[in-house]
């Protein structure tokens, strides 16, 4: 009732017909008032109802433009955060930013395809060695970012994980380091309880699918029993975006484009120079003639679930810094990774990284295509 009768004593009677001699003391009831304003608001119209506010508020008129023709429509993918948009005054043509507007999704679609390459690498590196599609990757990936939110987030949370599993308040560094880890042992307890018993069993790849199916519906509604099905964020602080070359992105999301590369390219110089991703593509090309040479098999697999896992804890973390933390999210990305792994080659990592990255690419571009809209 105060904010109305303070908002009453700016707005111009014309604007609210039927009370223009009336005291906002004991004459008018509150209830009333909004209903009477909300009918003469929609009566009115979007424009002139944005018109009249204004004016109450500020005493000057605006111009109400279109803002269709002047914003970049943020992409309509679920796990993309929507940004705050100020509008400002814009000379010249609308047409003509469309440039501007493929250069800013051109870097959107940097983020998105490092994000994707890292997951397709784990995915492809799996499928090579174990055959096996997992479904459940996307839950790998959703369980990288919780278990940051639940290392980092502030102690005096109680909105994740329930109240009797309230957020720890560790360094955020600290935090996603020990969630990597801890989705690597969750991968390799998956290969010794349920994989290998399976693969011992002689049971098949379409039976193995089914399972992997079945893994990543329970684990996902553990998520949200646990984590509750609220968007979340990092304990992070807000930053503006800056200008790198042409792309336009914040400091962080830089961070996370490098070390994502980085990343990358460590994977590729441990499968081509170590002895250990030499055992890996052999186990890959042929597990019988692997154990011949004396590669033991199913350490290299264990070790393949380890090292897959934990690459797609490090995608979750990575997507939640640049958007945000869901219960599904790498159900939500989980197309575009199987996309990318089948575009780059399946099994083939290297081409998982380029055929995730060209993925991330492509899409983000298409939403500022013109014919698009």
């Amino acid at each position: 009732s105060l904010f109305l009768k303070e908002f009453y004593k700016k707005l111009k009677y014309t604007f609210t017909p039927g009370f223009e001699n009336l005291t906002f003391v004991d004459e008018i009831d509150a209830g009333n008032f909004i209903k009477h304003a909300k009918d003469f608001y929609e009566s009115k119209g979007t424009d002139d109802s944005i018109r009249i506010l204004f004016n109450v508020l500020f005493g000057e008129t605006p111009t109400v433009v279109n803002l269709e023709e002047y914003l970049i429509k943020p992409s309509a993918s679920n796990y993309v955060r929507r940004e705050i948009v100020v509008a400002e005054a814009v000379s010249g043509d609308p047409l003509k930013l469309v440039g501007k507007r493929m250069i800013d999704q051109l870097g959107n679609g940097l983020l998105l395809g490092v994000i994707i390459s890292v997951a397709a690498v784990a995915l492809s590196l799996l499928y090579g060695v174990t055959r096996i599609v997992n479904f459940a990757h996307g839950e790998i990936i959703a369980l990288g970012a919780i278990l940051t939110l639940f290392f980092s987030g502030p102690v005096d949370s109680r909105v994740l994980f329930l109240d009797r599993f309230s957020p720890l308040g560790i360094n955020f560094a600290v935090s996603a380091t020990f969630a990597v880890i801890l989705c690597g042992i969750f991968g390799g307890i998956l290969e010794l309880l349920l994989f290998r018993p399976l693969r011992r069993s002689n049971v098949g790849n379409i039976a193995v699918l089914v399972v992997t199916i079945g893994l990543s519906i329970f684990v996902r509604h553990l998520y949200l029993l646990f984590a509750t099905g609220k968007v979340q964020n990092f304990p992070l602080e807000l930053q503006r975006r800056e200008t790198y070359l042409f792309f336009d992105m914040t400091p962080r999301n830089l961070k996370v484009l490098i070390a994502a590369i980085i990343v990358m390219s460590a994977v590729g110089l441990i499968l081509s120079y170590t002895k250990l991703g030499k055992a890996m593509r052999a186990v890959r090309d042929s597990e019988e003639l692997a154990n011949v040479s004396g590669v033991n098999s199913d350490y290299i697999i264990f070790i393949t679930w380890v090292f897959s896992s934990m690459l797609a804890g490090l995608a979750g973390i990575f997507q939640a810094i640049i958007n945000d933390v869901r219960w599904n999210m790498g159900f939500l990305i989980l197309l575009l990774i199987f996309a990318g792994t089948v575009l780059g080659g399946i099994g083939t990592s290297f081409g998982a990284m380029v055929g995730g990255f060209l993925i991330g690419v492509l899409v983000q571009i298409s939403v500022g295509l013109p014919f698009m809209e």
